[in-house]
């Protein structure tokens, strides 16, 4: 995968809303790329299979990585 170095924001179609994420902070997860917001941390989803079906394995998946990597009562 070719990481992109330059720090452009764009603004990614996502499961359920819109966000502003860096194209610096792509990654893949089961095969799927996406993207973190560094600062919120929501996920956009850059790459995914067109069926219906597919789409709601993703959510499912998405979410669990969500939480692992970002815990609701994480303090900084």
């Amino acid at each position: 995968m070719t990481r992109h170095s330059i720090d452009i924001n764009a603004s990614f179609s996502l499961i359920d809303k819109q966000v502003t994420v860096h194209l610096n902070d792509l990654s893949y997860i089961h095969g799927l790329l996406y993207s973190v917001d560094p600062v919120t941390g929501h996920v956009a989803l850059i790459e995914a299979p067109n069926e219906e079906s597919e789409l709601r394995k993703i959510r499912i998946l998405l979410a669990q990585e969500i939480h692992q990597m970002v815990p609701y009562n994480q303090s900084v």
